[in-house]
């Protein structure tokens, strides 16, 4: 399988307009700090990928990867990418929420008998990522604080619930 990563006239609109979000929400010298989601999810950002028929822009991953690139430019941390998954292999219901910013969601990887979860504050649920693929976890209970090395983003961990959400075979491929 192949991509031709040439941005379009379309997919170049798409930047700059996400350029001028970025460098307005997003200023490159900052805190590290958890990243509001409500300017990435008025611009759309967690829709782009998705068919229209799921609410989405119906543009494909590759418009996406272009706009998750500016994402780190800008130091946005790894909850963009865990609410553009949780988009995708979540229940309509958060797929709505995260699409309009409602629902916070980090990103986290089997560590252990747990996962570590990046920039948990806030966060519902959690995209995972364990030996066997990408799962969304539910954070009923908030997570346990772990010491970051040299003040960087806050951590958290929870231990593995019974029932995860794992992707679909499709969308598993495009996630790995």
């Amino acid at each position: 399988m192949s991509f031709d990563l040439t941005p379009s006239e379309e997919l170049r609109q798409i930047l700059q307009a996400a350029q001028v979000m970025l460098d307005r929400h997003y200023p490159v010298p900052r805190e590290a700090s958890p990243d509001p989601v409500l300017p990435l999810a008025d611009f759309g950002a967690f829709a782009l990928a998705l068919t229209e028929a799921d609410g989405g822009a119906g543009f494909s991953v590759v418009e996406e990867a272009h706009l998750h690139v500016a994402f780190g430019r800008h130091l946005i941390g790894p909850g963009a990418v865990a609410a553009a998954v949780a988009a995708r292999i979540g229940p309509a219901d958060l797929t709505e929420r995260v699409i309009s910013g409602a629902a916070r969601v980090c990103a986290g990887v089997g560590l252990g008998d747990n996962f570590l979860l990046m920039e948990p504050d806030g966060a519902e649920m959690a995209v995972c990522r364990l030996n066997d693929g990408y799962h969304l976890l539910s954070l009923g209970d908030a997570p346990t604080l772990v010491s970051a090395m040299g003040g960087a983003r806050p951590l958290g961990q929870i231990p593995p619930p019974g029932r995860t959400r794992a992707l679909s075979p499709g969308n598993a491929r495009i996630a790995q």
